[in-house]
């Protein structure tokens, strides 16, 4: 009876302190983390810690999800999951400047109409009106309010970075303003008929995207003072600029403005007035450049020439077969400086018919490349492609030079001026010291940067190009968006995040995926169906050689008049072929069969692992500590 109580005593006293240890936990281990992912899915990066650790104000964000219909929606629930993990740590690691609420706004209710009053997305998920709701509303302490409408699954690749500008542009609502001095329409052109508007050129993909992140201003191709609310100031394909603007250009980097300029001695995308008169095309200059300028900022163009690369060649289509077109360049990170943030995290970029940089010698700047070939490539002359490409010539005579080239570099240090005379002077302009009219800014001359500067140089214009990096995605005559091909884009914003002064930002962009696919699953059925596409193939040439032979025996048949009877030896091939059917349809059951046993039999391993294995092991371990203590007692 005295033993009964103490057992009882002892279960009640477990309980208690389970029960205890549970609530104890749950109070003072709120906080604890540990990720045991490969990837470290669930930590977030340095740049967000960064600007979370900087936040200025508090920022409020409303989580939407369906958590009762997302039971139907296995991959959207899992995903859901992840997302909420993933803000729940942006609030702890936040100390209090980030508030999260959680809402699961069901079907009709107020929390919907919140929802689609915030902009989030719903997706029909039913025949009877129901939404799916999966997004992010944030709001600012001055009332600003950003959304993320809806989680895409298929971008989760870009969830931290997403998540992070959203509050970092709730905190800083001043966005940079870029301004752009350029002699391509980068806005596009209207319709000459009004009564076709499909018919104008859109805006240039690149343009749009600046514009989402930045105030832009476009400035054409001359300009008298750069203004002074000009945070970055982007020159693409800078072709017969003037003195005066490139003056300008000069004087906004000693101010210390930051500066994004794009040269090539070959765009492709500068294209002559009258695309068809043939004699324009083979006269139109396309080369640009920024000299004086580059030179005191420490770099140089090679006059003429263009940077070829067989190793990284793009393939192209030429009469029907591929050929290895060395002048566009498919660049990995190989070909990147894995130091710089603007560039490190992206994966391919497509670089057509780029130019070669060289460092001035000398310089007191510091030069920093960037983006550089392989050591397989040479240098070509710009007037082997004037005229039109020849892939297969160039590749023909392709001797490499064991060289890598430079491509695109960062120039950063203190300089003096292009114009140590002063302003260049033409003509009857007025003197650029004195006031502009209907500018008002009176802006002295300046022999040296008043800080280090900061300008990234690329020898290639046709970058922007969206044909490289985008296709557009069509359903008949819908346009349903684009989707992204290469990493130009992202390539050119960072460069702007970068030289605006959000470095944070850059180093999350394109973080690791969540999905961990099974590999071994994934080999079993390749090898599976490789098994099938053999007995396939056999199949076909089975039937194609059967037929083969029935038609030259119905070609040997000298009666035409009995040309539709089959004769013995025709109606016995045609037998065979059934049987070579029936036989080869039941091997290839065998090897479906096969495959499904297969990886039902993984499964079943997977099962018996998760379900079985860890209380076994612990079963094993309380036995092993039994064990041991009896020895130790005896």
């Amino acid at each position: 009876m005295h033993k009964q109580k103490m057992y009882v005593t002892g279960f009640a006293i477990g309980l208690v302190l389970l029960f205890g240890v549970n609530i104890l936990s749950n109070a003072a281990l709120s906080s604890a983390r540990l990720d045991l992912t490969e990837n470290k899915l669930y930590s977030l990066s340095d740049g967000t810690h960064n600007i979370l650790g900087k936040l200025p104000d508090p920022v409020s964000l409303k989580f939407y999800f369906s958590e009762k219909l997302s039971n139907d929606q296995p991959s959207l629930r899992t995903y859901g999951i992840r997302v909420r993990e993933l803000l729940r740590e942006y609030e702890l690691l936040s100390k209090g400047k980030v508030k999260l609420v959680e809402i699961d706004p069901e079907p009709f209710s107020e929390d919907e109409d919140r929802a689609v009053s915030a902009g989030v997305a719903g997706l029909a998920i039913g025949s009877t009106g129901e939404k799916f709701y999966f997004g992010l509303a944030g709001t600012s302490l001055v009332d600003d309010e950003l959304v993320l409408p809806f989680f895409n699954p298929e971008k989760e690749s870009m969830l931290e970075y997403e998540i992070t500008k959203l509050i970092y542009n709730l905190s800083h609502p001043t966005r940079a303003t870029i301004g752009i001095i350029s002699p391509l329409a980068l806005e596009g052109s209207p319709s000459p008929d009004p009564r076709q508007p499909q018919a104008g050129t859109p805006p240039m993909a690149i343009l749009t995207q600046l514009q989402e992140e930045f105030k832009v201003r476009l400035f054409g191709s001359a300009v008298e003072n750069v203004p002074l609310d000009i945070d970055v100031l982007m020159v693409i394909h800078p072709k017969d600029l003037s003195g005066r603007t490139k003056y300008a250009i000069d004087q906004f980097v000693l101010r210390g403005g930051r500066a994004l300029v794009l040269v090539d001695p070959h765009a492709e995308l500068d294209l002559p007035a009258d695309p068809n008169d043939q004699r324009a095309a083979y006269t139109h200059q396309r080369a640009s450049n920024l000299d004086p300028l580059l030179e005191s900022w420490g770099l140089r163009m090679k006059s003429g020439k263009l940077a070829a690369d067989r190793e990284n060649a793009t393939k192209v289509n030429l009469g029907g077969k591929q050929i290895d077109y060395v002048l566009w360049l498919s660049l990995d990170n190989d070909n990147y400086n894995a130091e710089d943030p603007i560039i490190s995290q992206l994966n391919s970029m497509i670089v057509p018919s780029a130019g070669i940089l060289e460092e001035v010698e000398d310089s007191l700047v510091t030069v920093t490349p960037l983006i550089h070939t392989s050591r397989d490539s040479m240098q070509i002359d710009q007037s082997q492609v004037q005229f039109g490409p020849d892939p297969e010539g160039l590749l023909r005579n392709y001797v490499p030079e064991d060289h890598e080239f430079m491509l695109a570099a960062r120039s950063t240090g203190s300089i003096s001026t292009a114009y140590p005379g002063g302003p260049p002077l033409s003509g009857g302009e007025p003197d650029p010291t004195e006031p502009l009219e209907g500018q008002g800014i009176d802006l002295p001359h300046r022999e040296t940067s008043s800080q280090d500067i900061n300008v990234i140089v690329i020898a290639d214009v046709d970058i922007v190009n969206e044909i490289y990096w985008l296709r557009r995605e069509m359903l008949g005559p819908l346009f349903l968006g684009y989707r992204k091909t290469a990493d130009n884009g992202d390539f050119l914003i960072n460069c702007v995040d970068n030289l605006s002064g959000s470095n944070d930002l850059i180093s999350i962009r394109g973080s690791q995926v969540f999905a961990r696919p099974f590999e071994y699953v994934k080999a079993i059925e390749k090898a599976a169906e490789q098994k099938y596409l053999r007995e396939v193939d056999v199949l076909r040439e089975k039937i194609s050689s059967t037929e083969q032979r029935i038609a030259e025996l119905g070609r040997d048949r000298s009666d035409a008049s009995s040309a539709l009877i089959l004769s013995p030896e025709q109606q016995e091939e045609i037998e065979k072929l059934r049987e070579e059917r029936l036989v080869s349809r039941r091997e290839l059951r065998s090897v479906q069969h096969e495959l499904r046993k297969d990886i039902e039999n993984l499964a079943m391993k997977l099962k018996l692992l998760h379900i079985a294995g860890v209380p076994i092991l612990f079963s094993l371990a309380a036995i092993a500590f039994r064990l041991t203590r009896r020895k130790k007692s005896r």
